[in-house]
C-alpha cells in the first residue's frame, strides 16, 4: 500500500510492469479493522505504517522497548522470585515479541521513504493472558498456504446481518485506476461486471495519469 501518487517503483520497473496494470484505492486507516481478513479466524489483521531507514527503525525498537519496561513497571509488584514469575515472565515476553514483530515488518530502506507505504500485518493473534498461545500459533500455521511462496488467503468477511451492506461495503476499495489504460480489454469488462454485481457500479476503471490522479491513497 503506497500512499506516493507518482511512485514508479509500483508503475513500473525498468520499463516493464512490475505489478500489473492495475491499481485500488484503499482506506489504509490504523484506527479500525481492514476489511480484508483470513477465511479463518485468529489472527490478527491491522496497517501499519512502513518505517524507513536505520535510525527511525533503531528508535522505534528504542521506545517500544523502554516501554514495555515502563509498562511492567507500573503494573507489577511482589517478590520477582515469587512461585508465578515464570508465567509472568512467558506473557510479558510474548506480548513484547509481538509488538517488535509488528514494528520489524514494517522496516524498509530509505531509499523508498516517498512511497510512504503501509503494509497489512497479518499475525497469530494470542488473547491477553491466554493460558495457551502455542495453541494460537497452530492454528495460524493451519492458514498458511504453502507452495512455490508462503501466504495467508484473505477474503471479505460473509455478510451475515440485514444492515452489513450499509455498514461494511461490499468492496474493500473505493477507485480502480488502469495505466496505461485500454478502454476495450477483456479484463476490464469483467472487473466492471464484479462491481457491479457487489452493489458497486458507482465504481469504475478510470485511466491513472501520471501526473494529477491519485493512483493509491491512504487515510490520514
Amino acid at each position: 500500500f503506497c500512499a506516493e501518487p507518482n511512485s514508479i517503483f509500483h508503475w513500473r520497473w525498468f520499463k516493464k510492469w512490475r505489478y500489473g496494470e492495475y491499481c485500488l484505492r484503499f482506506e489504509t486507516s490504523g484506527a479500525r479493522e481492514p476489511l480484508l481478513r483470513p477465511a479463518m479466524v485468529g489472527a490478527y489483521v491491522q496497517y501499519h505504517r512502513v518505517i524507513y531507514g536505520h535510525s527511525r527503525q533503531k528508535r522505534a525498537v528504542r521506545k517500544a522497548i523502554e516501554s514495555t519496561i515502563a509498562a511492567v513497571n507500573r503494573n507489577t509488584c511482589g517478590d520477582p522470585r515469587g512461585p508465578w514469575i515464570n508465567s509472568v515472565a512467558s506473557f510479558i515476553t510474548r506480548n513484547a515479541s509481538e509488538l517488535l514483530l509488528d514494528l520489524i515488518v514494517s522496516f524498509k530502506r530509505r531509499a523508498y521513504l516517498l512511497d510512504r507505504e503501509w503494509r497489512l500485518v497479518v499475525r497469530p493473534d494470542s488473547a491477553l493472558c491466554s493460558s495457551a498461545p502455542n495453541v494460537a500459533d497452530a492454528n495460524f500455521d493451519a492458514m498458511v498456504k504453502r507452495g512455490t511462496r508462503r501466504y495467508i488467503e484473505l477474503s471479505l468477511p460473509v455478510q451475515l446481518t440485514p444492515f452489513s451492506p450499509i455498514t461494511r461495503p461490499p468492496v474493500p476499495f473505493s477507485a480502480v485506476f488502469q495505466r496505461p489504460f485500454r478502454k476495450g480489454a477483456g479484463d476490464l469488462r469483467r472487473i466492471n461486471r464484479t462491481l457491479d454485481d457487489n452493489g458497486e457500479s458507482n465504481i469504475r476503471v478510470t485511466p491513472a495519469k501520471w501526473l494529477g490522479l491519485l493512483p493509491l491513497e491512504c487515510a490520514r
